[in-house]
């Protein structure tokens, strides 16, 4: 809605795929080229976000679980919001590798996203467990298994 008109009016409407949604491929090469662009794409993003965290965590018990997968939770400031942080780790390589099969990116593109973001290194020391996801998803969930079981919670 208001978010999405504020981009196209900033960018125009190439911004836009035909069908009015955001053109994420066109916004990218926008704001992974310009860090002023990008931070003023976060100002319009991030208290949205914040808020619909907050509007949805308030209609839950205190003793529900909530998951929330939020890449940027560091950047944009919203570790307040949770009770642990758990970070999914890789090798450089393979974050890299994983970003541009999935994104369908260049190496260059792929690596402009990986540096406009806090480094895996500084996300885990900040965590309160570490999932290393490099191995087969076998072994990635007797991780998540292992840390639920020292974990506060409830499942």
């Amino acid at each position: 809605g208001e978010i999405l008109r504020a981009i196209r009016d900033r960018y125009g409407p190439p911004i836009l795929w035909p069908d009015g949604s955001l053109n994420r491929p066109c916004l990218g090469q926008i704001i992974f080229n310009d860090r002023a662009e990008k931070t003023w794409v976060e100002q319009q993003i991030h208290p949205f976000v914040r808020n619909q965290f907050q509007t949805v965590t308030a209609t839950f018990l205190p003793s529900q679980t909530l998951v929330y997968s939020i890449p940027l939770l560091f950047e944009a400031n919203l570790t307040h919001l949770v009770t642990e942080i758990w970070v999914v780790t890789c090798g450089a390589v393979q974050q890299k590798e994983r970003l541009m099969a999935r994104n369908q990116l260049s190496a260059t593109a792929a690596q402009s996203r990986i540096d406009a973001q806090m480094s895996l290194e500084e996300k885990c020391k900040r965590a309160d467990y570490v999932i290393n996801n490099s191995a087969s998803k076998e072994k990635t969930f007797t991780e998540v298994d292992n840390a639920l079981e020292v974990s506060s919670i409830v499942v």
